[in-house]
């Protein structure tokens, strides 16, 4: 008998002490790490400079490839809306021209991000230089290079400098 009382007192305190200290209450979570958003690999519609990743680069390079394309359509339609036929002198001239055009957003955020160079004055002919990808792959030692005429080439550093001393 005694050794059942000893078992309920025991018993007792053990219970009162999970009462008065109660269970533990559960940690508040750490919200779950946020999901990268969209594709990595997908890029800017207003281009950059290369990517220095060769996957990257390939995903880069046709948007980068449209946009020197389009320069080269807006550049001739400035040509024909002057009075005069004459190309912009400045790329703060060309970039007011395309800003008025709400289809060249893209076009202008890219003038904005500097990644490209004009080479307006003098106005090139078909086969010089307009504009071309200011920092040029590693990798490969490329760069994207729009000409007067509206082509679009992808050339290594060496036929760009040749195409530049040509000008």
């Amino acid at each position: 008998m005694r050794t059942m009382q000893r078992l309920l007192t025991l018993g007792l305190v053990l219970v009162l002490a999970l009462a008065v200290t109660g269970c533990p209450k559960k940690k508040k979570q750490d919200p779950p790490p946020e999901e990268p958003q969209g594709n990595p690999l997908k890029p800017d519609a207003a281009g950059g400079a290369p990517a220095q990743g060769a996957v990257k680069r390939g995903a880069q390079r046709g948007v980068n490839q449209d946009l020197l394309r389009n320069f080269g359509q807006y550049y001739t339609a400035f040509k024909t809306d002057d009075p005069n036929g004459r190309p912009p002198r400045t790329v703060q001239e060309f970039r007011d021209y395309l800003a008025r055009d709400p289809n060249a957003r893209n076009l202008v955020a890219a003038i904005d991000k500097d990644w490209i160079v004009f080479l307006l004055d003098p106005p090139p002919n078909a086969n010089q230089v307009l504009a071309y990808e200011k920092d040029e792959f590693q990798l490969w030692h490329n760069r994207l290079v729009l000409f007067g005429g509206g082509s679009v080439e992808m050339m290594v550093d060496a036929d760009f400098q040749a195409a530049l001393k040509r000008q």
